[in-house]
């Protein structure tokens, strides 16, 4: 098992700033306020406070479905931006495994061929990643991403 802790280091102002936008996020997917929290989520681009690729990433989940409910699609992927920013610097491709998910669910709920070209890039990346354990699974989407492209542009 992995007990490798993972954390983020700010200075004060920075630091007070993104824990309280974080603060606000939460609490606005929550009480499903989906444009509130994507605000919030869009001023913490690439600050993210919660980093670890082990997090079920619930909150930003929910908000991406709950956009893409509404047809809110262009804010679903601003906010799939926006989170992924935060992983910029990890080699962990359970993140781009996890943008790629997210970018399917919007393409998926869009019909839009783009975003499926996203995930799949996304989950092509993944599995570009050395030692990554589930590299079939994710082979697998992005043929299946392939499959739901060609379905999406005939």
């Amino acid at each position: 098992k992995d007990h490798t802790l993972v954390l983020s280091v700010y200075n004060s102002a920075i630091g007070m700033r993104t824990m309280h936008e974080y603060a606000l996020f939460c609490s606005a997917v929550r009480k499903a306020n989906l444009g509130t929290a994507a605000e919030h989520l869009h001023n913490m681009s690439g600050l993210y406070p919660e980093i670890d690729a082990r997090s079920p990433h619930e909150e930003v989940r929910k908000l991406i479905k709950g956009l893409c409910a509404v047809g809110d699609f262009l804010t679903a992927a601003q906010a799939v931006d926006d989170y992924a920013a935060s992983f910029n610097l990890s080699n962990d491709a359970r993140l781009k495994e996890l943008e790629g998910d997210m970018y399917r669910y919007i393409g998926k709920s869009s019909r839009d061929p783009e975003a499926i070209l996203r995930a799949r890039d996304a989950y092509q990346e993944a599995t570009d990643r050395s030692h990554y354990p589930n590299s079939s699974r994710v082979l697998g989407k992005v043929a299946a991403s392939s499959s739901l492209i060609a379905e999406l542009v005939a």
